[in-house]
């Protein structure tokens, strides 16, 4: 490579023989550590003999010097004392004339020395800022390399910035690089999700940047900077909730960065600050639901990252911009109902992923942007009910996706993020499969995978909502083995997904939801049990049915359904435990069946369900005088329309029957006469077995004849 004082002659030769070891074009002879770069860096920076080169004897001297200045001094203060007593009147005759020589070539050597180390200052800030770039986006922020190291490399970028923010240059041009210091510290902090220590960095560059504004209003890089600065507080504001404050940062920012400039550099900060306020208004019309609104702004952001793009190709970072920028568009095109639109702009997305993909292999952020496009992509295509007709092109993107996923997911473990995306693909597959014939091994395999990522995330992230997830998700699984037919093993998932959904239930007993998938699962699990005719494990799973009933009772006491329900449950577990012949058990539930029966028929008495399933349960308790009230209370209580009169007449032609009533049997017909009424009653009806008790009945046979249809014309 050509040596970087030949481009820069003013550069240190330290610094210079550092950055030649960086690039060796044999890798034994480079660094062979992140650590030996930041430790020869560290030299370099206190003035000590670098490791990169051996030093002479008469430069590690000067070095000592310079580290040590007060023992130097006593030395020379020494020496030019002894000097002095021999040589004295030549000294003082000489010096006077040699002062004001001396003093300039001081101050040339001050200015020449200030310079350099402003220089070195910055390249080795953008050896750090590359150093850490290249850390996060091949790594995330917790890749899979060691943690202690990994925690070690950022502290030293962090300590880095530090010792140069505890400066307090006087001049302008210092005080601007200042700023930039606390700035660059605001997106480490930030990028490590330390939001305060962020907000304090960023909060002390903006104050440098208004100082020297307000010094002179007219300095381009201040307003600039400020325009930056102002930028990143509104992210970290409207990821606080805190929309308004960061619609006026972002808001001011445009103001700052509305005059052009003539400086190569600065421009280009300028319209990439532009660019960047665009796409945050954008994305706080989105949030606000301001559909139009966040249009306009995230148009204005893809111009500005399309010209940036087009003037600097070799920047990645303005490509991957102007593919969110892409991504988010497709996103309010979808929300606004605009389909079309919405897979075109995903369209352009994904190209340009792909593209950055390739140019850059290890990139763990595009990878797993590209994944995240095409997740987003198949969720529209399901939604829109289009999965069908691209059937094959949805299967390639998932298993694309997929890929790339699995990949970060391996290489970096202990990232949520990856797995997050991994499992969002995953629930797309298993959809996917779940709607198709013939795939139902393939499902049960997909919801099996997303089971064990969900796992592995909750080891992450042991929050109730990943736990409720894994719940569902579990219980998604169960079914799918269902389909294969495979019932025990299916049950078995559905009494886990059970105590999964209880262990979140636990935290949040209200959460009405997360009981009405706890009760399904459970619902469904008892229902297996049943059909494999394994009565035993049906009835503990009904005992926890009832249990978890009534404990959702305590904690919504005013809905009437939920004791309705529990009624039904006690009537299913007594009529499995009499299959068991637990005979007591089987009484004791039949009574509390009725019992709380009774309850949503006194509650809601208009209700023909609740006084239906009342009668019921008191006819198979045998209670039939109880059930010939009920079914006069019903009838008194409940709107004709809703009564059906037919089921009402059996139920008390069986009652009369059991009580051997003829005045029960003659209400019986009454209520088919009702039935009549209300258009209920056809001729096959009274051929129900039911109502063979009243077949030598007169009524029973007049009302018969009444509905007999006419034989001739």
């Amino acid at each position: 490579p050509v040596p970087p004082r030949r481009l820069h002659p003013a550069l240190d030769s330290d610094l210079e023989t550092i950055c030649l070891k960086c690039l060796e074009k044999d890798p034994q002879k480079r660094y062979q550590s992140a650590e030996a770069l930041a430790d020869d860096l560290k030299h370099y920076l206190h003035d000590e003999p670098i490791l990169a080169r051996p030093s002479p004897l008469w430069e590690k001297a000067w070095k000592w010097a310079k580290r040590r200045p007060g023992a130097a001094s006593s030395i020379v203060l020494s020496c030019l004392l002894i000097f002095g007593l021999i040589f004295g009147g030549w000294w003082v005759a000489s010096e006077q004339s040699e002062r004001a020589a001396t003093e300039a070539h001081l101050r040339k050597q001050a200015e020449i020395k200030e310079r350099r180390a402003r220089e070195s200052r910055e390249l080795a800030r953008q050896a750090i800022d590359e150093f850490f770039r290249k850390l996060t986006d091949h790594y995330g922020t917790s890749g899979d390399i060691p943690e202690h190291i990994r925690l070690e490399i950022i502290q030293r970028a962090i300590d880095f910035y530090q010792r140069f923010a505890r400066q307090k240059p006087e001049d302008d041009e210092g005080r601007l690089d200042l700023g930039f210091t606390h700035q660059r510290l605001g997106e480490i902090f930030e990028r490590l999700d330390l939001d305060e220590k962020s907000k304090k960095s960023y909060q002390t560059a903006e104050s440098m940047f208004r100082e020297l504004i307000q010094k002179n209003p007219q300095n381009a890089r201040a307003r600039i900077a400020l325009g930056g600065a102002l930028n990143q507080m509104g992210i970290l504001a409207l990821k606080e909730n805190r929309s308004d404050q960061a619609r006026a940062n972002h808001n001011e920012a445009l103001k700052l960065l509305a005059d052009e400039v003539a400086e190569a550099k600065a421009a280009e900060h300028r319209e990439e600050y532009l660019a960047n306020a665009h796409y945050q208004l954008g994305l706080i019309h989105q949030k606000a639901n301001e559909p139009d609104q966040a249009v306009k702004e995230y148009e204005k952001a893809r111009s500005g990252y399309q010209k940036l793009v087009q003037a600097h190709p070799k920047n990645l970072s303005y490509r991957s911009n102007l593919a969110h920028t892409h991504e988010s568009l497709a996103t309010v095109a979808y929300l606004s109902k605009d389909v079309d639109q919405a897979l075109a702009s995903l369209k352009k997305a994904v190209e340009q992923l792909r593209e950055l993909r390739q140019q850059d292999l290890k990139n763990v952020t595009f990878q797993a942007g590209l994944a995240k496009a095409l997740w987003n992509k198949s969720v529209i295509l399901f939604s829109a009910n289009k999965h069908r007709e691209t059937r094959k092109q949805l299967d390639d993107d998932l298993q694309e996706a997929l890929l790339l996923v699995d990949g970060l997911v391996k290489s970096s473990s202990k990232n949520g993020e990856f797995r997050r995306i991994q499992i969002e693909l995953l629930k797309v597959q298993g959809r996917l499969f779940g709607q198709s014939n013939g795939d139902a091994k393939k499902e049960a395999d997909v919801w099996e995978k997303l089971t064990m990522a969900l796992e592995d995330l909750h080891r992450l992230d042991s929050s109730i909502k990943v736990k409720h997830e894994l719940a569902v998700v579990q219980k998604a699984y169960a079914m799918a083995l269902k389909k294969q037919n495979k019932k025990e093993e299916a049950a078995e998932y559905l009494r886990l997904a059970t105590s999964t959904f209880d262990e979140v239930l636990k935290k949040q007993p209200k959460n009405e939801r997360c009981w009405d998938e706890r009760i399904d699962a459970n619902l469904q699990e008892t229902v297996l049990w049943r059909e494999v005719k394994n009565l035993l494990e049906a009835e503990t799973a009904l005992e926890s049915l009832v249990t978890a009933q009534k404990e959702r009772i305590k904690q919504f006491p005013e809905m009437v359904d939920l004791v309705y329900w529990l009624s039904r449950w006690e009537l299913d577990w007594a009529e499995v435990a009499f299959g068991r012949k637990q005979i007591e058990k089987a009484k004791t539930n039949l009574l509390a069946s009725i019992e709380h029966a009774k309850i949503p028929v006194l509650k809601s008495p208009q209700t023909a369900s609740y006084h239906e399933h009342l009668i019921h349960v008191q006819i198979t308790g045998q209670q039939y005088a109880d059930a010939v009230q009920s079914i006069e209370n019903q009838v008194k209580s409940v709107d004709a329309k809703e009564i059906n009169f037919v089921l009402a007449a059996k139920k008390m032609a069986f009652c009369a029957k059991m009580l051997k009533s003829d005045e029960k049997a003659k209400r019986a017909v009454e209520l088919l006469n009702r039935a009549k009424e209300q258009k209920q009653l056809k001729n096959e009806t009274l051929a129900d077995k039911a109502f063979d008790n009243l077949r030598n009945r007169e009524d029973f046979q007049k009302l018969e004849s009444s509905i007999q249809k006419p034989s001739g014309k």
